[in-house]
């Protein structure tokens, strides 16, 4: 990870996967201790003002992009990549 760029991180699986069906690309998932995932988007107004929406309850999604944005997230933490 660069040190200069800013990253909106997450362990949250849910906004995680409400981000990526927006289209704002994970970056890359930090690895825990006790088996912990931190999800690392690089940081924008865009994926910033989205995660505001999501705790406001402000969004609306196609449930077939979150239901495969789901997947390709557990796909990615239970890969070995």
């Amino acid at each position: 990870m660069n040190p200069d760029e800013d990253f909106l991180t997450t362990h949250d699986l849910n906004i995680s996967a409400v981000l990526v069906a927006l289209g704002h690309p994970l970056d890359h998932i930090e690895r825990k201790d006790k088996g912990r995932a931190l999800f690392c988007f690089k940081s924008s107004p865009a994926v910033k003002k989205a995660a505001q929406n999501y705790w406001k309850q402000e969004i609306r999604i196609n449930p077939q992009k979150l239901f495969d944005s789901l997947k390709f997230l557990k796909n990615r933490l239970y890969s070995n990549f």
